[in-house]
This record gives C-alpha cells, sequence and structure tokens, in this order.
C-alpha cells in the first residue's frame, strides 16, 4: 500500500476526544483517504499497481474499546484490483485498527467481492485480512465463471 497524497485523508469521526476538564487526551485522527495497492494474487498474477486502489468510505473511534482503555479505528473502504492482464474485482473491506500503541498498528477485518470485468465477471467471495501495517495479508475464496 502507498498513500495516494492526492486525495485528502480521511477525518476519523469521534475525534478528538476532551476530558472533562475540555483537555485533547486524543487529537483529531485520520487515515488513509485512497492508496495504491501493489503484491501479487494467486488468481490475478501481479497487481497493476497503477490501476490497483483503494478509497475510504467513512472511519469512526470505536467508542466501546475507548471505554476498556483501547484506541481502535473501524473504517470501510472500497478496492479495484487490476490483474496483470487487466481484468480487475470490486471489493469492500471493512477494517479494525488498533492504535493503542502506534509502533504497532494491528490491522484486522474482512472483505467480499461486489463485482468485476473480463474473467471475473459475475465473481462472489470473501475472506479476512490481518497484519500490522503499513502491510497486511488477504485470504479468502472467490469464484469466478471463466
Amino acid at each position: 500500500m502507498t498513500s495516494n497524497n492526492d486525495v485528502p485523508r480521511m477525518p476519523v469521526a469521534g475525534t478528538p476526544v476532551l476530558n472533562s476538564s475540555g483537555e485533547v487526551v486524543i487529537p483529531q485522527l485520520d487515515l488513509s483517504g485512497a492508496a495504491w495497492l501493489a503484491g501479487h494474487a494467486t488468481h490475478m498474477g501481479e497487481l497493476i499497481a497503477a490501476q490497483s486502489y483503494m478509497t475510504g468510505v467513512h472511519a469512526e473511534l470505536d467508542m466501546v474499546a475507548l471505554s476498556q482503555g483501547k484506541i481502535v479505528l473501524v473504517a470501510e473502504y472500497e478496492a479495484l484490483l487490476t490483474g496483470d492482464n487487466g481484468d480487475h474485482i470490486n471489493l469492500i473491506s471493512n477494517i479494525r485498527i488498533d492504535s493503542t500503541d502506534p509502533s504497532n498498528r494491528i490491522i484486522t477485518g474482512d472483505w467480499y467481492a461486489t463485482g468485476g470485468s473480463g474473467n471475473f465477471e459475475n465473481v462472489t467471495g470473501s475472506g479476512v485480512l490481518n497484519g500490522i501495517l503499513p502491510c497486511w495479508d488477504v485470504d479468502g475464496t472467490i469464484a469466478f465463471s471463466r
């Protein structure tokens, strides 16, 4: 993942957090608004980095986790993965980033396919993701008719 700095960062709803004295205990947080994706996908070969990307839909602070002393960001991203032959898959990812320790930001979540082109027309599938930012693994199963 390489942030696309041409796209504004996505603010995290629920931040900043103030204590009862009005002091900031958690500043205004934001996440990448968009990023280029690169890597190898078993079913697609090398991703075409110039055409594989994710875009932020919304992000918020997990208030239940905050009440337990954790700083967890919850976000939704839309993604387009374009394979080395130009065919693509559209995805939605729901992620959680535990930022309690900023030097060890753990990302977990799930994804599901919402469409595609070429060999991936009518694609279905879902899976999970996990890692330590800025890198993560994606695992799951997709089915396509071609």
